[in-house]
């Protein structure tokens, strides 16, 4: 009887440990998707400010190539272009919109036009597969938050420089 009740006790306490340990190792990998988008969201609105910094230093007006609305950007490019928005994992260590692996990442920057001196840029990074079919057009500042695993950045770019 004691035996049995060690037994009982033992495998209890190992059910329980198993389901805390799977249970830390999904929370883990959720965490470290979150990170990953909001850096991927920050460097889009980074690579947009770029572009526009860019064409500051080359004398050319400084929002050439923001024209475009919704839009991808790559690190290596000076102009934002209609694209599909997954993200790809290269060789390199990068992710981008060209080569490479596909991951779970998605990003689509919208630029606001309304103000000739100013552009209001958000960069919307989502990492789940069902939003996919939806052309990635859902999402909304309102509506993109980390329960439905979107987050976004936004930033205003003002035209400087003596433009």
């Amino acid at each position: 009887m004691e035996v049995l009740l060690v037994v009982f006790i033992l495998s209890t306490a190992l059910t329980v440990f198993i389901q805390v340990i799977s249970k830390s190792i999904v929370h883990s990998i959720e965490s470290q998707d979150s990170i990953i988008a909001a850096g991927l969201a920050q460097e889009g609105v980074e690579l947009v400010k770029n572009i526009r910094d860019n064409n500051w230093a080359k004398k050319e007006t400084v929002f050439d190539g923001l024209e475009t609305s919704p839009c991808i950007i790559n690190y290596n490019r000076d102009t934002c272009v209609p694209g599909s928005y997954d993200l790809k994992f290269n060789n390199d260590g990068f992710y981008n919109h060209d080569a490479g692996e596909t991951t779970k990442f998605f990003r689509k920057i919208e630029i606001n036009k309304d103000d000739l001196t100013k552009r209001e840029v958000t960069s919307y990074v989502i990492w789940s597969r069902p939003w996919s079919g939806s052309g990635f057009s859902t999402p909304t500042s309102s509506n993109c938050y980390i329960a439905n695993k979107c987050v976004y950045a936004k930033i205003t770019l003002t035209q400087w420089g003596g433009e």
